[in-house]
């Protein structure tokens, strides 16, 4: 208890993301989840690769993890809409317009978060939001409004 599994430690600091996937897949879930949640960087460098959209938002809930790690989760299109949720409404993260961002065009986002994440950009980042390759229709139509409203305004 409290140590990483034997096979992630044989693992070598920049091992290919399919020998990370095929380790991983030989640990069971609940303990990857189990990990997750306190898992040590070495561990989260590794775990963020995890097929498993549970055990990725057990690692989201990592009381250590940093701004980095986080963003690269938020490019992961594996995540749960909660998972996405859970890191819209961190307060650790609410001054990243980065993250923001890869949360707002999330394909898994929902849109009550994405209308919060909205609400919290800039003109130059709503700018970006509409012209984020395969973004839902209906957010585009959302933030093109209402950037129309603040010009208009």
């Amino acid at each position: 208890e409290g140590r990483a599994p034997a096979a992630l430690d044989s693992l070598s600091r920049g091992a290919p993301v399919a020998e990370v996937r095929d380790v991983l897949s030989k640990i069971p879930v609940a303990h990857r989840v189990a990990l997750a949640r306190r898992a040590q960087t070495n561990e989260r460098r590794f775990l963020r690769h995890d097929p498993d959209p549970l055990v990725l938002e057990s690692l989201v809930r990592n009381p250590n993890i940093v701004l980095p790690e986080i963003i690269a989760l938020a490019r992961t299109p594996l995540l749960l809409p909660s998972t996405v949720e859970i890191m819209a409404g961190d307060p650790r993260w609410a001054a990243s317009d980065e993250l923001k961002l890869l949360l707002a065009t999330h394909p898994r986002a929902s849109f009550s978060t994405v209308d919060k994440l909205v609400a919290r950009l800039g003109d130059i980042m709503l700018q970006r939001v509409i012209h984020r390759p395969g973004l839902n229709p209906a957010v585009r139509e959302k933030v093109m409004r209402k950037l129309s409203r603040k010009n208009r305004g």
